[in-house]
């Protein structure tokens, strides 16, 4: 599991039967995060947190393709195949310890910290952390 992308076209102003069928087949272990035309994006994970870890970075990555596009194609330079390979191999490393006790699941620590916000900030998410003395 990796956060790969996949693609289903759609031309539905809302999603009906078969795009909703179409979205769960496309799910599988080749493909983690789903961008549907006209309906945004389905990121799918074994947690929340990985889940949410997807998405976040499927829109991180639309933000900076956008902000790449003002300089023209002409103007890019494309990283090479043994780059992405080394950065998805770090992304995708099976849980992380930062000096805790505590085994972190790709995109937990990340998440836990966004819930901590959301609960200082007044919303309730109910969310049960992992290191609540933080």
């Amino acid at each position: 599991m990796g956060g790969v992308p996949c693609y289903l076209e759609s031309e539905a102003a809302y999603p009906n039967g078969d795009t909703k069928d179409t979205i769960i087949n496309s799910i599988s272990d080749d493909c983690d995060i789903i961008f549907v035309r006209n309906h945004g994006l389905y990121a799918c994970g074994p947690t929340l947190e990985t889940a949410w870890r997807f998405a976040e970075m499927a829109f991180r990555g639309c933000q900076q393709q956008l902000q790449m596009m003002k300089a023209g194609l002409d103007n890019l330079t494309y990283i090479s195949e043994e780059t992405i390979t080394l950065v998805k191999n770090h992304m995708h490393a099976d849980d992380i310890n930062f000096g805790s006790e505590i085994m972190w699941e790709p995109g937990a620590l990340e998440f836990e910290a966004e819930m901590r916000i959301l609960d200082n900030k007044g919303f309730r998410t109910g969310y049960v952390y992992k290191a609540p003395a933080l």
